[in-house]
């Protein structure tokens, strides 16, 4: 009876890891200062249309992609047609989106509400990409030269966010992070790895663009990046020390779209025009993509290229629009010329930009062992780790698995056995107790078995 109940334990303990918030699935009313006044006096009162329930995005609590706790939380979309048993082999392409600051949260299911309100007075600040997802997903599925592309967007939260205030350390989640969301969705989702865009605005734009100028390998990694509303300046110490330069962009051959209000100050001091120096730098290498650039004007009257009516920085909330179309011939003596005749707004742009050479992962970080078996995947990560690692998987079908930590001698140290769905699902295990080393991670279900060596400092 003992032994019954101990299974019975193992089992209901890894359910309760499936970390998906279904009992609370919508957002409504999630900011409760509203009405919300303004230092002008203008009052903004809580609008439904910021209120998503059904939602169509599913909320994931109690993460850390990565292992620093940076990210904790995060909401997908992933199309109906993903688990039809006709495309089980089929791989897709991924938006990964980053939000800006006074989007942050630990996750939480009423905190990963503000991916779509930001929290703040502006007006227009419910327009992010998360909530574009919500009010539509017709443009998540484009035809190009006659194939049909249905993308899966992923949402990550990041709980905090500082940077170069006086006698605080810095604080943020820059390439490194964005390196830990990318294998974390690869290990989640059959991701076309020729298919990988990254998009964000304000410090989310700081984080693709931080990454994909870290080296030549990670820029190399995704097919195309947006930023918006950048405030990352290029040669900024933060930046150079960590050997951060929009050469590697260049000569990677990265596709980039940047788009920016030309009265951003980013928050406070000078209008830096910060776009303008990545752009400039790139187009400087030797055989670099030329950016596309759209910068937006404050005039009247307001046309959807222009500036927020409510908040300069705000540049998102026309560029995530799929009526935005128009980028403009850039040159250092006027960022804004003509139209270049792309015009593609960002939905039908990315899935236009094929990486016909992607980087491996083994060469961003060795650290990090992917196995993917028939069609199912695994992923440990952090790896090195100091007290609790995780394996990610991402089955194919709902299937008995289990897990068993040892260490290197084969010493059973620890083991989980349970039912997981079709999709993805996250196991801790906890080593708090156990002495630095080498132990290995072996995982089997019904059509696959994987075995993982992780390292304790």
């Amino acid at each position: 009876m003992k032994g019954i109940l101990k299974r019975f334990s193992i089992v209901a303990l890894s359910l309760l890891l499936i970390k998906e918030v279904s009992a609370q699935a919508d957002c409504v009313n999630y900011d409760s200062r509203y009405p919300i006044t303004t230092s002008t006096g203008k009052v903004y009162k809580w609008n439904p249309l910021w209120n998503f329930s059904p939602m169509k995005m599913k909320k994931f609590s109690g993460l850390n992609i990565g292992g620093d706790n940076y990210f904790n939380g995060m909401m997908q979309y992933v199309p109906a047609n993903y688990y039809y048993t006709s495309n089980a082999t089929k791989k897709y392409p991924v938006i990964i989106s980053f939000h800006g600051g006074a989007a942050m949260g630990f996750g939480s299911a009423l905190e990963l509400c503000r991916l779509f309100k930001d929290r703040g007075g502006d007006s227009a600040g419910h327009k992010t990409f998360p909530g574009r997802v919500e009010r539509s997903t017709t443009n998540l599925t484009q035809v190009w030269n006659s194939v049909t592309y249905d993308y899966i967007v992923v949402a990550p939260q990041f709980n905090k966010y500082i940077r170069l205030k006086t006698g605080v350390p810095d604080q943020f989640p820059s390439a490194k992070q964005v390196e830990n969301v990318i294998n974390y969705v690869v290990a989640r989702f059959r991701i076309d790895p020729r298919r990988i865009y990254l998009t964000g605005y304000s410090n989310g734009a700081n984080m693709i663009i931080e990454y994909a100028g870290s080296s030549v390998a990670r820029a190399q990694r995704v097919a195309a990046i947006m930023p918006v509303s950048l405030c990352s300046q290029q040669n900024h110490i933060n930046n150079t020390a960590k050997g951060i330069y929009a050469k590697n962009i260049g000569l990677a051959k990265l596709k980039t779209w940047f788009v920016y209000c030309e009265s951003d100050n980013c928050g406070s001091g000078p209008i830096l025009n910060v776009p303008n120096k990545w752009v400039d730098s790139i187009m400087k290498v030797p055989g670099a993509v030329k950016p596309r650039y759209t910068r937006l004007r404050n005039i009247n009257p307001a046309t959807l290229y222009n500036c927020s009516d409510s908040l300069l920085h705000d540049a998102w909330s026309r560029a995530f629009d799929p009526n935005f179309k128009v980028s403009n011939v850039y040159t250092p003596s006027g960022p804004v010329g003509a139209n270049d005749g792309i015009n593609l707004n960002m939905y039908q742009w990315f899935i236009r930009q094929l990486n016909t050479a992607p980087a491996s992962p083994s060469v961003l970080d060795e650290t990090i062992p992917a196995v993917v078996v028939e069609r199912s995947s695994i992923i440990v990560l952090p790896n090195p780790f100091i007290t609790e690692v995780s394996a990610y998987l991402s089955l194919d079908k709902s299937q008995k698995v289990q897990i068993n930590l040892t260490d290197i001698t084969g010493r059973l140290i620890q083991s989980i056995r349970g039912v997981y769905a079709q999709g993805n699902s996250e196991v801790k295990l906890s080593l708090a107790n156990a002495p630095s080393g080498v132990y290995l991670i072996k995982v089997a279900g019904e059509n696959f078995t994987s075995t993982h060596k992780i390292i304790k400092k």
